[in-house]
């Protein structure tokens, strides 16, 4: 009997205590739960304590979406016999969402897979259920009768577990179904009717944080008479009751904080007047955690009204304060005192004293097993929200304690990013701001990274973290000085440079953190002042060796963005360190960039460096080690990995060489191409690694070249040596321009060609050859080029040469042959250029006509760019003609894609524009037809799309809009029409209003009665709406 009371214990604690607790966050998540599996399962929420609280049955193939919060946990259990259930794509038995989400998570509820045992136990187990007995009989070995013992007590206890969980204290399960249907029949009173009787009957019942949510939006809606009822009544029980008066508190916090306090007079009366007692009445009765909670509540109401309101003067909100200020009900909590120093600032009164006692009372800062009244949780939540008006009355030392005490819990809650959000919801930094709350926020955020790197660094020379600690804290503590003298100071600190040793890796949570955290993790790296982007700069380039190949990319791309912000700046500073140090640390960087997938980023942050100082005998240094250090990797792949930024360097700095001495540099230049040559050699047109670099060979082959005809000191066996290679360039770069199919057919990667017909392009102008290109016989191919490409070409090449190209003979080329190369005229940016394809309109057009039948939205794009270039001419109607065609033909296909509505909406405005000749005609119909469409296509696509961007929204009912404006232009062959739009489009004016305003502006007064007249009574009530809004809008305007 033992045994089975311990099997059924065990059972019982697995069943109802999974392990984990929800942890208390107001920031929510949209999830949708879809049970992928074969059965029924129960969903349930865990709570703060660990409990399971029933939420609903979700059957097989059924989806629930539902509003959670970050941090709390879910566990799904099948209702057969109470297996956990899995959730995707983690294959994990408690699901939690534990970062923000922009948009609703979709998680899939399956079932694990069993092994062929598992299989045959739970069988087993189902056909001796109700015979439990009978299993004893039962010819199989006892581990296995215990397996299938195992399995028939937990489906009983399950099912006798629902019946417990189903009358769990918390009765208000967060089931959105039931909560709409309380909110929407008006049982509002009932609700907060319950919640009062339930908080004095059961001591420890709680509201979810589901619950409060909805209960916040109905306090919004509620009535000022309505909310002082609730006020009062809610005040009077305090005052009377020491049960239940937790969540009465609450319920008036979240009253107050959701109504218009500066509207609301007589509750402005009552908070100052009674509330003031309920706060020393909850003190004598040592409620101190509650007591705090109605003191935030008065600050909010004496801070909001002073800094509001002009009918309070300052006098007479203190000494509402000054009532909780009494010796023998004064609070010396943490809380109390920041909600005192923010009552004095906000009046502007003398708060030195105040923030002295702050300072001493920081230390008993506790926390609380209910977290809800937990003083150092309501210490954290004001301090973090009133920062900014807090550190501009504080001093630097009282600043850096309450940064760093905030620092540290948002560190441990693994949940720094929400820290930073709430630092720079301010969308315009202030001058102000940035010097009281940014920066000294960002010289805690280092203080707190450079003890964590002692942790791991202290035995080592040369410890990065006492350079972080002393010198680029040193960068955000400079102040009042000129950028000159600025500038001298951070030179003087980048030569003292530290990189860190790419040996050690740190991995440690809170160092992640920190590091996302100056990365730019919630805010834009090139809002930040220009002193805190050296500092950031300078602890990326110290930290990038030792971080985690997590975190390396995102490392690499913040150095590289802050860089960019002020190239010349962070060139001059990187030209600070000392050059034998400089080398150590860009072999460091590559050694880190090819452990970490060959990283790109990696390479382009060493070019930076090579670039940041371009004499010739310290590039020549740095060229002679990289080779070095090249010609030591083990593979081949490595070696072109350390070569390429040196070979992109010589490229970059090609037009710098044309004077002065530069033997060195050409030697190492030389060195470096014949050792690249050297690898290719033989060229294998099937090795992908030397087409790469061959590719590379190119950059240097320039330079080299340039540094051959600019020295004197130069042999003829060199010259002609590089005249060889000159050559042979020459005919492979030719090559592969002529003939880019081949090397598909090959298996060249698309980057990869890309990348080497740019080259070969560059190649070939610099040596003079553009005539060769702008050819058929090389234009033909550019529908396998870069757009880039196409568009440098047209760029060198002079209008003659492009008008010679299209008056030539195609070779009866197939349509995407050409349409390339039209294409990219019709966009380019030189009129002129674009004018010349006026003289080939009826071949862009056939070819026009041929493409759409392939990818019709690549021939809406065309064709938006062609019908400027087509007005005027033979053939303008013709391509608007296409292009409505066009646009009719597909319109079914619309709404699924928002870059098709907005190209659609694009090309019918274009039309409207640039073919006024198709208005006047019998084409008005498909107009109308069209515009039709594309109103429903809208709407669809807005209600299909659950998570559509509000951006989105407004974007295509803006483009919408304006398609009707550029329609009342031609009022006189729309209007007698207009109303048959606005009756088509009735039932989708949620997006199209504003269009059909402009649409209603057309329609004379009988048409609006006929309109009247003949719609069904839904749409009438929508067109009587619509009506009366356009009378509004015309009166105001």
């Amino acid at each position: 009997m033992s045994s089975e009371f311990r099997i059924d214990s065990f059972i019982v604690d697995k069943i109802l205590n999974p392990g984990y607790r929800s942890v208390r966050n107001v920031e929510e998540v949209n999830i949708r739960f879809i049970n992928n599996s074969n059965d029924t399962v129960d969903l349930y929420w865990i709570d703060f304590r660990g409990n399971l609280v029933y939420y609903l049955k979700l059957g097989s193939r059924k989806v629930v979406k539902l509003t959670t919060f970050i941090g709390h946990y879910w566990i799904a259990r099948f209702i057969r016999n109470g297996a956990a259930a899995q959730f995707l794509p983690g294959r994990t038995e408690v699901f939690a969402i534990t970062r923000h989400l922009p948009h609703t998570a979709i998680v899939f509820i399956t079932q694990k897979v069993p092994t062929l045992f598992e299989a045959a136990v739970e069988h087993i187990g189902e056909l001796f259920y109700k015979q439990q007995y009978a299993l004893y009989w039962l010819p199989v070995p006892e581990l296995v009768k215990f397996d299938i013992y195992f399995y028939i007590r937990r489906k009983r206890i399950y099912q006798e577990a629902l019946n417990f969980l189903s009358t769990s204290r918390n009765l208000l399960r967060p089931n959105h179904n039931n909560l709409l249907k309380i909110f929407a029949n008006g049982q509002i009173d009932l609700c907060l009717q319950a919640i009062s009787d339930l908080s004095v009957e059961c001591p420890d019942f709680e509201m979810n944080e589901i619950f409060l949510t909805y209960l916040r939006k109905e306090f919004v809606v509620m009535s000022f008479s309505t909310v002082c009822s609730y006020v009062k009544k809610w005040i009077d029980f305090l005052l009377q009751n020491t049960s239940g008066i937790r969540n009465h508190c609450f319920l008036l916090k979240h009253l107050i904080c959701c109504t218009d306090l500066l509207q609301n007079k007589q509750l402005q009366l009552l908070l100052h007047e009674i509330l003031p007692q309920v706060y020393c009445h909850l003190c004598l009765m040592k409620q101190y955690s509650i007591a705090s909670v109605v003191a935030e509540v008065i600050f909010y109401s004496v801070a909001l009204l002073g800094a509001y309101s002009d009918e309070y003067d300052r006098e007479t909100l203190r000494n509402v304060w000054n009532k909780l200020l009494l010796p023998e009900v004064c609070m010396k909590s943490a809380h109390f005192n920041l909600c005192t120093v923010l009552v004095m600032s906000s009046l502007d009164f003398d708060c030195t004293q105040h923030m002295q006692c702050l300072e001493n009372s920081l230390s008993n800062l506790k926390e609380s097993d209910d977290l809800s009244l937990s003083t150092r949780k309501q210490f954290l939540v004001l301090l973090k929200a009133n920062l900014g008006i807090l550190l501009s009355h504080c001093q630097p030392n009282q600043s850096e304690m309450l940064l760093n005490i905030l620092i540290t819990f948002h560190l441990e809650n693994n949940d720094l990013y929400l820290l930073i959000q709430s630092i720079f919801r301010h969308s315009r930094l202030t001058y102000a701001y940035v010097s009281k709350v940014i920066q000294p926020f960002f010289r805690c955020l280092l203080l707190n990274l450079s003890l964590l790197i002692d942790e791991n660094f202290s035995q080592q020379k040369g410890n990065v973290g006492i350079w972080i600690r002393e010198n680029i804290v040193e960068i955000l503590s400079i102040s009042n000085k000129s950028y000159e003298d600025e500038l001298n100071s951070w030179k003087i600190i980048m030569s003292s440079f530290v990189p860190a040793s790419h040996h050690i890796l740190l991995s440690d949570k809170k160092f992640c953190q920190i590091v996302q955290s100056i990365c730019g993790k919630g805010y834009s790296l090139k809002s930040l002042p220009v002193s805190l982007r050296v500092a950031l700069f300078c602890v990326l380039i110290t930290l990038i060796p030792c971080i985690s190949s997590e975190l390396f990319e995102i490392a690499i791309e913040s150095t590289l963005s802050i860089m960019r912000s002020d190239t010349k700046l962070f060139r001059i500073l990187i030209n600070s360190v000392k050059g034998k140090l400089l080398k150590k640390y860009i072999m460091i960087l590559l050694r880190c960039g090819c452990s970490n997938n060959y990283s790109k980023s990696t390479q382009i942050l060493v070019k930076e460096f090579l670039l940041s100082d371009c004499s010739r005998d310290m590039l020549s240094v740095k060229s002679d080690a990289m080779l070095k250090a090249a010609v030591q990797r083990p593979l081949i792949e490595e070696e072109y990995y350390f070569l390429k930024p040196l070979c992109d360097t010589f490229d970059e700095i090609h037009c710098e060489m044309n004077t002065g001495e530069n033997s060195a540099l050409r030697i190492s230049a030389e060195e470096v191409f014949q050792h690249v040559y050297g690898l290719i050699s033989p060229l294998d047109c099937m090795d992908a690694m030397k087409l790469s670099l061959f590719e590379s060979s190119l950059s240097v082959l320039s330079v080299v070249k340039t540094l051959q005809d600019n020295d004197t000191t130069v042999s003829e066996k060199e010259v002609q040596n590089i005249a060889e290679h000159v050559t042979n360039a020459d005919q492979l770069c030719k090559t592969l321009c002529k003939h880019p199919d081949r090397l598909i057919e090959l298996g060249i990667i698309s980057e990869q060609l890309s990348q080497l017909l740019k080259r070969s392009i560059l190649w070939m102008v610099k040596r003079g050859k553009l005539e060769h290109i702008i050819s058929w016989k090389y234009v033909k191919y550019f529908e396998l080029y870069d757009e880039s490409i196409i568009n440098e070409v047209i760029s060198i090449a002079s209008v003659e040469m492009l008008k010679n190209l299209l008056h030539s003979s195609s070779h009866n080329l197939q349509a995407s042959k050409k349409f390339a190369l039209y294409f990219a005229l019709a966009k380019h940016q030189n009129e002129e250029k674009r004018k010349l394809l006026f003289a080939v309109l009826k071949d862009v057009l056939e070819i026009v006509v041929d493409i759409a039948g392939r990818d019709y939205l690549i021939a809406v794009d065309f064709l938006r760019h062609i019908l400027p270039v087509a007005t005027g001419s033979a053939y303008e109607r013709d391509f608007v003609s296409f292009a409505l065609t066009v646009l009719a033909v597909n319109c079914e296909s619309l709404s699924s894609n928002f870059i098709a509505l907005r190209r659609t909406l694009s090309l019918l405005l274009d039309c409207l524009r640039f073919g006024a000749h198709s208005v006047i005609n019998d084409q008005c119909s498909l107009y109308i037809n069209l515009f039709v469409c594309v109103g429903r296509a809208i709407q669809k696509y807005v209600n299909d799309t659950r998570t559509i961007n509000p951006q989105f929204t407004r974007y295509l009912s803006y483009g919408f809009a304006k398609v009707a404006g550029e329609m009342v232009k031609y009022e006189r062959s729309f209007s007698r029409i207009a109303p048959f739009i606005i009756s088509e489009c009735l039932e989708d004016a949620e997006c199209l209003s504003l269009a059909l305003f402009r649409i209603f502006s057309m329609c004379d007064s009988h048409s609006v009665a006929l309109l009247t007249t003949n719609l069904p009574l839904l749409q009438k009530t929508r067109f009587a709406n619509l009506s009366l809004y356009f009378r509004k809008i015309k009166m105001i305007v």
